[in-house]
């Protein structure tokens, strides 16, 4: 729901201006953060046939899940403005911040990804439910109130700090 939801809430608060800028960055965004949920399924299909393994699957997961991650989410924060300078002035001029932002949540989101999938690894699907309620009530919760006082960055703030929250916890 917060990765589907938030560009209606932006193009509902702020406009299909905004929406645009925002979307663009959250399309960019949106591979870095599949990775994690891509290794996070191996290791859910690899522990189903030996849940013994799971801390060491996990522990490589995490490892190759980050080697992959961390470099591009850094690449693409640093580079936010000339990426989307490829799309025109405007973007780079309105959606940099954002894009930066977003690239950078990917880096938690590792975390509470991988969570996930150990938690489905063990059934415990309370636990997945607890975890991803809290991360998408939470964004959709600070990323509107954001919205409305810092523009579309707040979003991407918001996302930033819900999903390093969450990793914490």
């Amino acid at each position: 729901a917060a990765t589907t939801l938030m560009p209606v809430i932006v193009v509902a608060v702020s406009g299909a201006t905004a929406n645009a800028f925002f979307s663009l960055a959250w399309m960019i965004t949106l591979p870095l953060i599949a990775v994690s949920s891509s290794t996070g399924q191996a290791l859910v299909v690899t522990s189903a046939g030996d849940p013994e393994q799971l801390a060491v699957y996990a522990r490589k997961v995490l490892r190759q899940t980050a080697r992959l991650v961390i470099p591009a989410a850094v690449i693409v924060a640093l580079a936010a403005p000339l990426i989307l300078r490829l799309f025109g002035r405007a973007y780079a001029e309105h959606g940099s911040t954002t894009l930066s932002l977003l690239a950078l949540s990917a880096i938690p989101n590792m975390i509470t990804a991988l969570h996930v999938s150990i938690h489905r690894v063990q059934r415990r699907m309370r636990a997945v439910v607890t975890l991803l309620a809290a991360l998408c009530g939470s964004v959709l919760l600070v990323g509107t109130a954001l919205l409305s006082v810092i523009g579309i960055a707040g979003v991407a703030l918001a996302w930033l700090v819900c999903q390093t929250v969450v990793a914490l916890v």
